[in-house]
C-alpha cells in the first residue's frame, strides 16, 4: 500500500497519454522551470503512461520514479546538436540550433553527472525535484495541459 496522500486526485485525463507525449511535456516543463532555451530529458527517464481518468500523485511517481533534480547549464550548439543526434532525448521546442552559438539548457542532475552533455558549462544544480514540479503543474492545470506558447 502507498503512503497517505498518494492516491489523492490532482487532475484528470480524457485520454491515455503515452510516454512520448509525457516526455515532450516534461521537456517543456524543464524549459519553463529552468528559464532556458531548451528542456531536455532522456527517454529512459519516462517510465509509465498516464491512463484515461483520474490522475493521482501515485501516477506521477510511476511516470517519474527517480529523485532527479533540475540542472541548468550553458552548452555550445555543436555539442547540443551532437546530443540531439543520439535520439535518446526528448527536446522541448526552442530556437534553431546553430553550431557556433551558446544555449541555456534545463535538464536533470543525473544526466549532467553521468556526462551526457559533454561541454556543459556554468552548471547550476537546483534543489527542485522534477517530480515535485510535475505534481505542481498537473495540480495547477488539473491535468497534463499544453501550458507553453505555440
Amino acid at each position: 500500500s502507498l503512503p497517505p496522500g498518494l492516491e489523492k486526485e490532482i487532475g484528470r485525463s480524457f485520454l491515455t497519454l503515452n510516454q512520448v507525449f509525457l516526455g515532450y511535456w516534461m521537456a517543456e516543463l524543464l524549459k519553463q522551470e529552468g528559464d532556458a532555451d531548451f528542456g531536455v530529458i532522456n527517454t529512459g527517464g519516462v517510465r509509465s503512461e498516464v491512463y484515461h481518468g483520474r490522475i493521482t500523485v501515485a501516477d506521477i511517481y510511476q511516470v517519474m520514479p527517480f529523485n532527479d533534480r533540475l540542472a541548468v547549464f550553458d552548452i555550445e550548439g555543436k555539442d547540443l546538436l551532437a546530443a540531439k543526434r543520439l535520439r535518446y532525448f526528448y527536446f522541448s521546442r526552442g530556437p534553431r540550433i546553430i553550431s557556433g552559438k551558446s544555449y541555456r539548457v534545463a535538464s536533470l542532475d543525473y544526466l549532467v553527472r553521468i556526462n551526457d552533455f559533454p561541454g556543459a558549462k556554468n552548471i547550476q544544480f537546483r534543489n527542485d525535484l522534477l517530480r515535485d514540479k510535475m505534481i505542481e503543474r498537473v495540480k495547477a492545470d488539473r491535468g497534463f495541459r499544453r501550458f507553453w506558447k505555440r
